[in-house]
């Protein structure tokens, strides 16, 4: 049987190089010895450190602490933190600790500290703390408004039309609860990619006809006109239901901000390789601050109104996530008082862009 050898210098210096996590060694007088790749791209070192002070070289005062605590107090320090670069902040956690010479009455030589980019994790933790916050919140609201109701109907001295329209209400609040679960429970189908089959060949007429049929009696209602025009034969890699599901609430939400006797045109058709969809309405528009945030979860251009007509807030976030699960994108041309364009791109079957769905992270 082979024994075992020490790995060399060089070896000890390749498997630095290869590790994703930074490591950085410092002497008893706090100046570099090593520093591997990582730690160099996560601290935006430039040139050659070694023998530099762990200050001077990093112009981190948080890390020279961690390190030059450790050396002193022989302890473990783990801490968190932030590098700031070209105006964009990013998060690590540092584990400094001392290198004790081989004999306990030997002074420490240094110190050594692993470095962990954890920008995403800490991004995902506060999505997920919002998130909480939001459903919490617009579970509250109609779930406040029907229990008040339901005590007042409760009442003896509540006349026949007043229950009427006390009933109406509860009955509103009640669809709007279910409305907002199916739309949680698509939104987080959609982020985990639970439940999702492969993707096939799809001609995107069939699944956009039947979301216009859903949503034409809701436009008739305030007079809307909602014209459809779409090019033949354009395939795209998808799932007709989530496909249906993605034109049924951009045109929705262009119904739903479109005033009376305005026009709502849906067109499809081919370019460069890839299958546009433009939903154009002639509603209130929007100014460049809102569309910056549009497809934020539970964001609402006009909260009241939003509220009032039955809307989630999740309904564009959905369709971010859909275009994204079939490798497309969707872009918004606004103009405040002069309506929107809501434009779906993704690629043709066939042109080699969506063979790879983008991962929303």
């Amino acid at each position: 049987m082979r024994n075992s050898q020490p790995l060399s210098v060089f070896e000890h210096g390749q498997m630095l190089d290869a590790v994703r996590i930074g490591v950085l060694c410092v002497g008893a007088d706090l100046r570099i010895s090593v520093m591997n790749p990582a730690a160099k791209a996560m601290l935006h070192v430039k040139g050659d450190p070694v023998g530099k002070l762990t200050l001077s070289a990093t112009h981190n005062t948080e890390l020279a602490d961690a390190l030059r605590t450790a050396l002193a107090e022989g302890t473990e320090i783990s801490s968190t933190i932030t590098v700031r670069h070209n105006g964009k902040d990013r998060m690590y956690s540092i584990r400094a600790a001392r290198l004790d010479g081989e004999k306990p009455a030997d002074a420490p030589v240094g110190a050594y500290v692993f470095i962990e980019d954890i920008t995403e994790l800490r991004r995902l933790e506060q999505l997920r703390t919002d998130f909480a916050a939001n459903v919490s919140h617009e579970l509250k609201t109609p779930l406040t408004s029907i229990r008040g109701f339901i005590e007042t109907l409760m009442e003896d001295a509540v006349d026949r039309d007043a229950q009427l329209r006390f009933l109406g209400i509860i009955q509103f609040e009640t669809e709007r609860l279910t409305r907002l679960i199916d739309d949680i429970l698509s939104l987080s189908s959609l982020e985990s990619g639970r439940g999702e089959q492969p993707p096939e060949s799809l001609n995107i007429e069939p699944s956009i006809i039947r979301a216009i049929s859903m949503l034409r009696p809701r436009a008739e209602e305030k007079s809307i006109a909602l014209s459809l025009h779409i090019e033949e034969d354009l395939y795209v890699l998808g799932h007709p239901d989530r496909l249906q599901q993605m034109v049924l609430n951009i045109v929705e939400n262009a119904i739903k901000y479109t005033p009376e006797g305005g026009n709502v045109d849906v067109r499809a058709y081919a370019e460069a390789q890839r299958v546009l969809i433009d939903v154009i309405d002639t509603g209130i528009g929007l100014a460049p601050d809102q569309q910056a945030r549009l497809f934020e979860r539970f964001y609402r251009v006009d909260k009241g109104r939003s509220r009032a007509m039955g809307g989630t807030g999740l309904g564009l976030a959905i369709v971010k996530h859909i275009t994204r699960s079939m490798n497309g994108d969707i872009v918004v041309i606004s103009e405040l008082g002069k309506g929107s364009t809501f434009r779906v791109r993704m690629p043709m079957e066939g042109s080699g862009e969506g063979e790879t769905a983008e991962s929303d992270g």
